[in-house]
């Protein structure tokens, strides 16, 4: 499993960058000698040793006044500052005792985060290697897989209502919301693991009919061009109960250990893309949905509001309520008593009751109405669209940051540690703030959790000195 490192604030062993400028007012002359740079051929004087292009006594390589640094996060030349002491800051930056870069995007991730040199920073006050914070790219990421409803509905113009497809592609709900996606996609991208897929079906050939990405950090370039490739469908009807068993079985079968979610956004009732019994596909949704909850899956529901839109508010608050886990009372459109002689004739769902194993009358399960948040956002106010796609998955973030295998961290030194979400300082409190719940895990509660879940959070630092994260 590939590793991120997280924080880069990390106190390494001491610097080489500036030792050429310690060599007197005539660099050029300081050849050989101890602190001054090797001879052509990389060597120095008796006794000493070439290192990084400097001559240092052999017995400090690796001891207290002397170690290895690594190269800069970036600037500076993406040289170490030279550090005065042993506690010395590795850095990108370009003062003694800069931060190793800081991390810029959505998960904290560097991309560059000022590597400590080819054996991960040998050296120390006592001769340790230094280990940064490394955790698990995927050690606790939720994964989100955004499933988008592209039904001929989507498609029509916002600005007026007609059964056509709109001549203008921007002026319709699936311009807006691939818009918001994307902006949340890109913002969240490195703290959740996004898959896509958009569904429709046309009869007899193609239905359904499903494009998808599979989930998987910093996706959303793979994601991008998918989304921006959809065009408009013949009549595009939605299978939506066909298609979330396909997705329970994908994410079933990703063995990521963070929890996993369904974004699934429509504007229309479900359908077996034959126009048929309305009560048979609503049933056989609410089933399927129940099922990716059972599977340990749970599903966030948007009702997007298009022209001709079909799909009604109590048919979304049960496919809300399915989705969490809550109880689901059954929308009108069921209000036949026995599910199972109403649609045994239409073949859709009759294969999902068989493929279901059920013995009773319907697929979905019914008892009394639950709440569970429908998300209904305006596609043409762009920015409150966005807005709430954010938020929505930002809020699920995951709090909890589990070290890489094989390293811990020295319990006994926590006072010495620190972490910063967006650069502000979080404090060390068992209730709001950072704790470590054991040697291998840290994480952030109350405040503290609810400050890197705000939309706007997108990187977190970990500052652990030299020593205090070891690999015995």
């Amino acid at each position: 499993m590939s590793l991120l490192r997280r924080a880069l604030s990390l106190l390494l062993p001491l610097a080489l960058g500036s030792a050429l400028a310690n060599c007197g007012d005539d660099a050029s002359n300081c050849v050989g000698d101890e602190r001054c740079a090797c001879s052509a051929d990389a060597t120095c004087s008796e006794g000493l040793s070439c290192v990084s292009n400097v001559c240092v006594a052999s017995s400090s390589n690796g001891g207290a006044d002397q170690g290895k640094s690594g190269s800069g996060g970036g600037d500076a030349g993406g040289t170490a500052g030279s550090a005065h002491d042993a506690g010395g800051k590795a850095g990108s930056a370009h003062d003694a005792g800069g931060k190793a870069g800081s991390a810029h995007d959505a998960g904290g991730a560097s991309t560059n985060p000022g590597s400590a040199g080819a054996d991960d920073g040998q050296g120390g006050s006592d001769g340790q290697t230094c280990h940064s914070f490394e955790t698990y790219a995927d050690g606790t990421v939720p994964t989100v897989f955004v499933l988008v409803d592209r039904s001929g509905s989507m498609f029509l113009c916002l600005s007026q209502t007609s059964p056509n497809a709109c001549v203008d592609p921007d002026d319709t709900a699936w311009a807006a919301l691939k818009d918001g996606t994307l902006e949340m996609i890109d913002a969240l991208d490195g703290s959740v693991r996004f898959g896509f897929g958009s569904f429709s079906g046309e009869r007899p050939d193609a239905c359904p009919d499903f494009d998808k990405v599979a989930a998987k950090l910093d996706n959303y370039d793979a994601i991008a061009e998918a989304y921006e490739g959809v065009a408009p469908p013949t009549k595009g009807e939605t299978p939506t109960a066909d298609i979330l068993a396909q997705v329970q079985q994908i994410l079933s079968a990703d063995d990521s250990p963070g929890r996993k979610y369904v974004l699934l956004v429509t504007d229309g009732e479900p359908d077996f893309c034959d126009d048929g019994n309305p009560l048979c596909p609503v049933d056989a949704t609410v089933g399927a949905l129940q099922a990716l909850h059972d599977a340990g899956i749970e599903t966030m529901i948007f009702g997007v509001d298009s022209p001709l839109s079909t799909i009604s508010e109590e048919t979304l608050q049960a496919f809300a309520n399915a989705g969490v886990g809550e109880p689901v009372q059954a929308p009108s459109v069921l209000s036949a008593p026995n599910v199972q002689l109403e649609c045994t004739g239409t073949p859709g769902w009759l294969a999902a009751y068989t493929a279901s194993g059920s013995t009773g009358t319907s697929l979905g399960t019914y008892s009394s109405n639950g709440s569970a948040k429908v998300f209904r956002p305006d596609p043409t106010d762009q920015q409150a669209l966005s807005d709430l796609l954010q938020g929505t998955v930002a809020g699920i973030k995951s709090c909890v940051f589990d070290l890489a295998a094989g390293l811990h961290v020295n319990l006994a030194r926590l006072a010495e540690a620190g972490v910063a979400i967006e650069g502000q300082s979080v404090a060390r409190d068992d209730a709001n703030g950072w704790r470590m719940n054991d040697a291998t895990q840290l994480e952030l509660v109350g405040e503290a959790c609810d400050r890197w879940r705000e939309p706007g959070s997108r990187s977190i630092d970990f500052d652990f000195p030299c020593g205090l994260v070891t690999d015995d």
